[in-house]
């Protein structure tokens, strides 16, 4: 079966939390960073005005091979914004999006980085329990379900650099139990990679078409960057 998105990503990064509803202060949990009691972890996902990104795309077959794309974005930090009494960062540029309307919205609430409806992007606190997700609903073409989990000390290779990080890994399922794609797997995981004082250094996405056939999937890597003092 295939779903109807065309690109799964922009499920995951529209939907609200099923962890939390309002957006309010997260209470810490119980584990941190390397199964420590997260009181002390601290993450820096840089929100000084002029600092900005830049990514080249490539295309990436399950065999391993890959072929870079035209495609370049770029994302810059625009400023902040007041939204029922907190502060969150403004992160505009262009990413998957014609005409530069990309748009990012978030804040750290006690070590979790939330957007203004509630949707937790990543922690850097949580690397036990789901942190998102969302169960689809029936429809007449089945959609996938997916959650959210959390992984430490991931080392991340781009154009920009070697790096240790932490991952925001979706995966995606159907709720009836049917194969996701065409090879049998009955699920499909793909990363968003963080890093410490520098932020998103690798992010991965994928069409419907290719993710049904066992193709390809997209990756965008951090070519250059500049964080503002």
């Amino acid at each position: 079966m295939k779903t109807n998105l065309t690109i799964i990503a922009l499920m995951a990064l529209s939907l609200v939390s099923c962890n939390k509803d309002e957006d309010d202060d997260l209470i810490d949990p119980s584990s941190g960073v390397n199964g420590g009691n997260g009181e002390n972890v601290s993450f820096n996902d840089p929100s000084t005005v002029g600092s900005y990104w830049v990514y080249q795309w490539y295309r990436v077959n399950y065999d391993g091979s890959e072929t870079v794309n035209s495609r370049i974005d770029s994302i810059y930090v625009a400023g902040d914004t007041l939204i029922n009494n907190k502060v969150y960062s403004v992160k505009k540029g262009s990413w998957l999006t014609a005409g530069g309307n990309y748009i990012s919205i978030l804040r750290d609430s006690s070590g979790y980085y939330v957007a203004p409806s509630g949707d937790v992007r990543f922690s850097y606190k949580n690397f036990s329990d789901t942190i998102n997700g969302r169960i689809a609903t029936e429809v007449s073409v089945p959609q996938l379900s997916y959650y959210r989990k959390m992984f430490d000390n991931t080392a991340v290779t781009a154009p920009a650099g070697e790096f240790t990080g932490i991952e925001a890994r979706d995966y995606y399922y159907y709720e009836s139990g049917d194969a996701v794609n065409s090879c049998g797997d009955f699920e499909v995981g793909f990363g968003s990679f963080y890093v410490d004082q520098i932020g998103l250094v690798k992010y991965q996405t994928t069409y419907s078409g290719p993710l049904y056939a066992c193709l390809n999937y997209e990756e965008a890597r951090l070519i250059r960057y500049y964080i503002a003092p």
